[in-house]
């Protein structure tokens, strides 16, 4: 049996149980989990979808939001615990199939044109990998891009061997192999805490909204090296969905439109807003030495290599979609 059809398996008996639990009457509320921290530009999309979806459906579908745990939900997680309704950042789940990480691969993408370009040639993909298991797409949104933030300069990227490196998830800790680092798991929100306790000495990381004095004290450095831009997606139950009515069908779906082009705009506002809002924390802000990028970009090249082994022609065929110019 090959990975999606064991994915398919192992998320349908899950989403069957889905389907009757939470199905037609969506009188009782549905309990979401997040993956966004509070406070963001992704959180307040996120709170803004689940608002008009309430209106839009004249209170029939019901969505109580859970903060984000301490670690990144997965599809075969979500279904697992019979969750109908959830925001995941894509590239956790890339242990059930490659492509679902592919936005989440260090130094593939850099700025939101080419975060656009790739979702576009890569979103028929991923997509269907996510409805083979039992789950529907309602929207996608990046994060502001990820820099470096660090207690003490980083020149080049070797000055991080031997360092513990703040990672996100599986692509992350393959990067910081190479780079001769210790990876170190940091979920939503726990950048400031990571460093005040010592955990970390330096962390591949989306700026927070808001720039405590606390990080500002323990990483008093960041790298605009924009390492990449996992995407975030609310994704529903097929099932769950399939068992409302019409009407709170298209309450889903139509506010999901809007606020994936509201979800973007949010997202690159935030990010405009990072160095006034690290310079004024007291952070150094750093632009990376051409080097620095040449050598993070020839990682880059090794570990979208590791992806189309494992993805197959199907990877191969959208990274050439990708770089062809357009």
């Amino acid at each position: 049996m090959d990975r999606s059809s064991r994915l398919r398996a192992a998320l349908a008996a899950a989403t069957l149980t889905i389907g009757f639990a939470m199905g037609a009457s969506a009188e009782d509320a549905w309990k979401m989990p997040t993956a966004s921290p509070a406070g963001g530009a992704l959180a307040d999309n996120v709170a803004k979808y689940v608002q008009d979806v309430q209106a839009f459906s004249g209170g029939k579908v019901r969505v109580a939001l859970a903060p984000p745990g301490a670690s990144a939900q997965t599809l075969a997680g979500l279904a697992r615990g019979q969750v109908p309704i959830a925001e995941i950042e894509l590239a956790a789940s890339a242990g059930e199939h490659p492509l679902l990480g592919i936005d989440g691969l260090p130094f593939l993408v850099s700025g939101y044109v080419k975060a656009e370009k790739l979702w576009r040639v890569s979103r028929p993909a991923v997509e269907r990998i996510v409805a083979s298991g039992g789950y529907r797409i309602l929207f996608a949104v990046p994060a502001p891009p990820e820099g470096l933030f660090s207690r003490q300069p980083v020149p080049v990227p070797s000055a991080l061997r031997g360092r513990r490196l703040g990672v996100a998830d599986a692509a992350g800790e393959r990067l910081a192999a190479l780079l001769g680092a210790t990876a170190v798991r940091i979920g939503p929100g726990d950048l400031t805490r990571a460093f005040a306790d010592g955990a970390v000495d330096a962390a591949l990381a989306s700026p927070p909204a808001v720039i405590s004095a606390a990080l500002a004290r323990a990483a008093p450095h960041f790298y605009r090296i924009e390492a990449r831009m996992p995407k975030r997606a609310v994704v529903v139950s097929s099932r769950a969905l399939a068992g409302l009515e019409r009407g709170a069908q298209m309450a889903l779906v139509e506010s999901a439109k809007r606020a994936e082009q509201r979800g973007w705009r949010a997202s690159r506002e935030q990010a405009a807003a990072v160095v006034e809002a690290l310079t004024a924390a007291g952070v150094n802000v750093h632009e990376p030495e051409p080097q620095f990028i040449r050598e993070m970009h020839d990682l880059a090249r090794r570990l979208v290599l590791e992806l189309t082994e494992r993805g197959g022609e199907e990877a191969i065929a959208i990274v050439d979609a990708y770089f062809r110019p357009e």
